[in-house]
């Protein structure tokens, strides 16, 4: 899925990542991510004065080593008011989802890069004494 896939790796490139495609050098050695999407949906629910749509994503994310290693499950799910269930609401709603989905990406790198950087000052300091 291209929305999911493009996602993943605004996620990552926001928090210094290089994001590299098949066709690019270097990406037989890169590090891969696996992803397994579980929820891309979405439905309305109609009411009297409005109609409400709903989207829900959840993906799984793994990869060899660094952020993910065990795994980690990322979702999102959105609901909307609008006066019509349109083509562009829709869209609207699936890129909140979508977005919200990077948000919590995004804040998991972060926190993980915020490790590493601590783990790495702690190293140093302790090299430095010694």
């Amino acid at each position: 899925m291209k929305l999911v896939e493009s996602s993943l790796a605004k996620g990552h490139r926001e928090n210094g990542y290089r994001v590299i495609s098949q066709a690019d050098p270097g990406y037989k050695e890169s590090a891969q991510i696996e992803v397994d999407i579980e929820k891309f949906w979405g439905w309305f629910q109609p009411g009297f004065w409005a109609v409400k749509l709903h989207f829900e994503t959840l993906i799984r994310l793994r990869r060899p080593f660094g952020p993910f290693i065990d795994g980690e499950e990322f979702d999102s799910n959105v609901e909307r008011s609008y006066m019509a269930a349109t083509e562009e609401n829709w869209l609207l709603t699936i890129r909140a989802s979508l977005d919200e989905l990077n948000n919590d990406i995004v804040e998991d790198l972060s926190a993980y890069r915020d490790v590493i950087k601590t783990v790495l000052k702690a190293v140093i300091v302790n090299l430095i004494s010694n």
